[in-house]
C-alpha cells in the first residue's frame, strides 16, 4: 500500500504488517507508531533529491512531525519563541 493509504488507517491493529510501496520497506504497527524491520520508526515517502557540487540535497523540506522514537516535534510559529529555542522544533 502507499504511504497515504497507510496513514489513512485510523485505528491500525497491533501487529499489523504492510509493505509501503512509497517507502520501499516492510512496516509493523506496534500499537503507537509504525516501525520498520530494524525496529526504528518507519520511513515516510522517499523524497526527491538533486545533486549540487557532489552533494545530495532534498528538493523539498522533510514532512515529519515526530522524532524516530515517536515523540512529537513541537510546532513553533511565534518568531520570538523560535529565536530562543533550545530544543528541536519546526515551523
Amino acid at each position: 500500500m502507499t504511504y497515504d493509504q497507510r496513514n489513512a488507517i485510523t485505528t491500525p491493529a497491533l501487529g499489523l504488517i504492510i509493505w509501503c510501496i512509497d517507502c520501499y520497506e516492510l512496516q509493523l504497527f506496534n500499537g503507537i507508531i509504525w516501525l520498520n524491520t530494524n525496529g526504528s520508526a518507519a520511513s515516510g515517502l522517499s523524497l526527491p533529491n538533486v545533486v549540487i557540487c557532489d552533494k545530495i540535497w532534498m528538493i523539498r523540506n522533510l514532512d515529519v512531525s515526530r522524532y524516530r522514537n515517536g515523540n512529537q516535534i513541537p510546532e513553533i510559529t511565534d518568531p520570538s519563541v523560535w529565536v530562543n529555542l533550545t530544543i528541536g522544533a519546526w515551523c
